[in-house]
Formats: C-alpha cells, structure tokens, sequence
C-alpha cells in the first residue's frame, strides 16, 4: 500500500548485530512505493541517520530525504529507492566516522585522543565499515525482500559522515555503486586526507558505472573545505576520471555546515548518483 504524500514516512526499525567495538545504535529502513520488483532500484545507506527522517528524533532539524525522493521520483528522475538511516553512536561519532590515516598526525585526532586517553581507542571506522556491510545491508534487504544484485547500493553523509562515506566506496568496490560526501570534513586529517583519498582512489579507473559526488559551502567551517577538494579533483581529472559522469564536484556559495543547508541542495547528489 501506497503512503500518502502528505503524511509522515513509515519507518522499520531493523535489528541489526553489533561486532564487538561497536557501540549498540538505532536503524531505521524507509522503503519508496514500488519497491518491489523495480528494475534499476537503488538502496541508500546513510549515516546520522537520526538527522533524516523526523523532527523529533534529530539534534539540529532534519534532511527531508523521503520528501527529496518523492520529488524526484515524481518527475521520474531516479529509480525506487529505500532508504536505511543508521544513528551515530554519540560521543564515539568521530571514532566511528574516522578513516584509518595516520591519525597521530591529525591535529584533530590527537585532540580527541585527548578525550578517550583512558580507553587508548583508535578510529573504528574499519569496524564500522564491517558492521554495515555485514549486518546492516543484509538487515535492510531481508527486510525489503531484495538480494545484493537485486538493487544498487549507494551511501551518504555529510561533514564525518562524508568521510566514512568516501572510506566505503574505496574499501568495498564491489558492494557501493555511489557514495555522497556533503561538506566533507577534509579538515579532520588535513592533506593527509587527501593522500588518503588519492591513495585510496587509485585502482579506480572510472567508466565503470560507479559515482562519487563532494560539496562544500563557503561559510563557517565549509569554508576550510574548498582547498582540499579541489586537490582532489585535479588530481582525478588528471587521472582521466570524467567530471559530469564519474564524479561531481559542487561548491555552494554562502551555504554553511548545517543540516538546513544540507536539506536544501540534497536533490543534486541524489539525481547524480541514483539516475542510471
């Protein structure tokens, strides 16, 4: 049965299993009419996911990002899409979120190590990366009633969120058609991120179908962003990887780091990385 536009999104909560290292957290799966049996249907695994579907779940508003498909779907412009909005972690955020540089070096990290100097922790987000793939994608399928080959996966996040999204499309090429990076915090790691990034991307040689899409604003902490990104995307063009096709790479004049922001440009990530 068919929601009614005008009424708030169905949710499931799904029962995923959480590895050791791996704080216990809410997932939420939002699955668009027609589903079922679509051809080209993508599934989006998303991070923050308290900050996606509803006011009163979310710390700083909301993205609207089952409004943001039924929009498009209604002009066609993307295939059904079921969304899985997995919580943060809290406190443990950045640790989840962090991909594996040499942390030591970050600025940042080592602020943060600060915090956590009693539990001696490094980043998880290798952890984090296995918990998805392994418990929250096959959760989420189970649910919807669709197999790996049965749909296109994708992922997506902002800020720490656009990190951990980039670090999934790298470390399993085989699973992530797509990854939406927002207001990605390249500030986290600074130029070691970037080699990271470049590292990472190497045996990627585009024209394979695979999508990667970055943003940033020019306000706040956007606007330490620019001058990392486009080192990455030189770097990519320079590599042959097409602009418009393989990747996209937009800068918002005047957006800031928030939510609001987000909500407001989310269309363009979505037509990029879910059309065929």
């Amino acid at each position: 049965m068919q929601e009614s536009p005008g009424r708030a999104p169905k949710l499931v909560e799904l029962t995923t299993a959480n590895p050791p290292g791996i704080d216990p957290r809410r997932v939420q799966l939002w699955v668009d009419d027609d589903w079922d049996n679509a051809p080209g249907r993508s599934l989006l695994i998303m991070h923050d996911g308290q900050n996606l579907f509803r006011e009163q779940d979310a710390h700083y508003g909301i993205w609207g990002i089952v409004q943001a498909i039924r929009r498009l779907r209604s002009l066609k412009a993307i295939p059904p899409t079921a969304v899985v909005g997995v919580w943060n972690s809290g406190e443990n955020r950045w640790l989840d979120y962090m991909p594996m540089i040499h942390p030591s070096e970050s600025r940042q990290w080592q602020a943060v190590m600060a915090e956590h100097k009693a539990l001696g922790e490094l980043p998880r987000s290798t952890l984090y990366g296995d918990y998805i793939v392994s418990s929250v994608i096959p959760a989420a399928l189970e649910h919807a009633g669709a197999g790996t080959g049965d749909c296109r996966i994708h992922t997506m996040g902002s800020s720490m969120g656009g990190l951990i999204s980039l670090d999934l499309f790298i470390r399993y090429p085989e699973i992530f058609r797509g990854a939406g990076c927002l207001s990605t915090h390249w500030s986290a790691g600074g130029s070691r991120m970037i080699d990271y990034a470049k590292k990472g991307l190497s045996s990627w040689k585009g024209s394979d179908g695979r999508k990667l899409y970055f943003d940033f604003g020019s306000s706040g902490l956007d606007g330490d962003y620019e001058q990392y990104q486009n080192q990455l995307d030189g770097h990519l063009i320079s590599r042959g990887i097409t602009y418009g096709t393989d990747f996209l790479s937009h800068r918002f004049p005047g957006a800031e780091h928030s939510e609001g922001d987000w909500r407001m440009r989310l269309e363009v990530p979505l037509r990029f990385l879910l059309s065929s």
